[in-house]
């Protein structure tokens, strides 16, 4: 029996839909989802400040021109976010400087909510959505208004990462400030009045249970186009000969950088320091962006990290799959617990990179272990990650034996790729309707 057709919104809000991750996670993504079930119509609703039509208007001129968004359906809502005037407010943290303070609680998230209503009742009850996919807790947030005029709307809570914590790692907001327990009890209610949870790991399951226990859930981990993101030997041999890496073995940090996020230059100094104790011959690779160089490298310049000892590059989106194949393994530390699996795993593992870790990053910790494809070492930078790993007499060459390329990447192929989280959406999106 053929499926009935069925219209979805996916929501993003306030975030750069040019940026590698949204890319990643998002367009493609629901590209594949579009693509796996005909019976589906998606349409992709980015709700963005009115004032990223000015200060932001090349990165969205040159996305429009270059993404071709097919089969999903793109629609771009700029709304008069902060009104009248942008918000700027920055909160100055002592050895940090200024950093971001999040605008959106309380009485300014209730402008947006009443913004945004009219458009997307057209949406539900004339262009028939029934679906709402809400990436994050603030589009999701937006939505539950919707949800609460109407029961037939099903809303699926996407939050990705625990956003009121995850603004505390970052020193946005204390535990005491408003902005914190106003997100907080935010959660509770989206936990309470969503269709489905998403949750990216079984950790984040079991961080919302401290939360609200009874809510509806599914695990679906984060995707990659292991199409795009598979080994290229030609392309090591040619990187590698390029840099003189020779026999070194070559650890690698994809993404971005800055002083007092979550992935912080000052931790990868210290983690030099302490992969000095290493007897192999090696050395680290930073794919990181243009913006995040200088920040880098002030870093390493306060902590005596010698030029030899990195290298820094800004690669194109499609080069990175190159560079991950020169690399030898991939790093992903955090100086504080997080629930956090990281896009950045599965994009390691899916070129064959066995992947180091910090216990602090928590679920990209308990991944490795269970599916042999990393290890964690710790440096002792605090929280989970407590105690010095002995690495003095680790043979990360020999490793290679344990942790092959092709066992690595077919895992990451059968848990991550494109194609099954695909599958995964398209029935939990068939399932809500029913």
């Amino acid at each position: 029996m053929p499926k009935k057709h069925l219209n979805v919104c996916y929501v993003i809000y306030s975030e750069e839909i040019w940026s590698p991750l949204l890319k990643r996670q998002v367009l493609e993504l629901l590209q594949a989802t579009a693509k796996s079930d005909m019976s589906l119509k998606i349409r992709l609703l980015y709700i963005f400040p009115w004032y990223w039509k000015f200060i932001k208007r090349r990165e969205i001129k040159a996305f429009v021109k270059k993404f071709d968004t097919a089969p999903i359906e793109l629609k771009f809502l700029p709304v008069p976010f902060p009104f009248p005037f942008p918000y700027f407010s920055p909160k100055y943290v002592k050895g940090l400087g200024f950093r971001p303070y999040e605008a959106d609680s309380s009485y300014f998230f209730w402008v947006v909510k009443l913004l945004v209503l009219p458009l997307l009742l057209k949406y539900a009850f004339i262009d028939r959505f029934k679906v709402f996919h809400c990436r994050s807790y603030p589009s999701s947030a937006i939505l539950l208004l919707l949800k609460k005029i109407s029961k037939k709307v099903k809303l699926v809570f996407d939050p990705r990462s625990d956003y009121p914590e995850e603004n505390l790692l970052q020193s946005s907001w204390t535990r005491d400030s408003h902005a914190f327990k106003f997100w907080k009890s935010q959660e509770k209610k989206l936990l309470q009045g969503s269709s489905l949870t998403i949750c990216i790991s079984d950790y984040y399951q079991q961080h919302y249970q401290n939360c609200y226990t009874d809510f509806k859930f599914k695990v679906v981990p984060n995707n990659v186009d292991c199409s795009n993101f598979k080994f290229d030997a030609v392309a090591r041999e040619h990187i590698r000969n390029k840099h003189s890496f020779g026999s070194k073995i070559i650890f690698c940090y994809l993404g971005s950088m800055s002083i007092g996020g979550w992935h912080c230059p000052y931790l990868y100094a210290e983690l030099i320091k302490n992969y000095r104790a290493i007897k192999n011959k090696h050395a680290f690779l930073f794919l990181i962006p243009q913006s995040s160089k200088i920040h880098l490298e002030k870093a390493f310049r306060e902590n005596d990290i010698d030029s030899s000892e990195y290298l820094v590059i800004s690669p194109e989106y499609h080069e990175v799959p190159n560079y991950l194949s020169a690399a030898d393994y991939g790093l992903i530390y955090l100086k504080r617990e997080k629930i956090a699996l990281g896009t950045k795993v599965v994009e390691y593992n899916a070129t064959g990179l066995p992947v180091l870790v910090n216990s602090n990053v928590i679920s990209a910790a308990g991944y490795v272990q269970k599916h042999k494809t990393g290890l964690v070492i710790n440096i002792a930078l605090g929280d989970l990650d407590k105690d010095k790993t002995p690495i003095d007499n680790i043979d990360f060459a020999k490793l290679e034996v344990i942790f092959t390329r092709e066992r690595i990447a077919k895992t990451a192929v059968s848990l991550f790729s494109n194609e099954k989280i695909a599958s995964e959406y398209a029935q939990i999106y068939q399932d809500l309707a029913n």
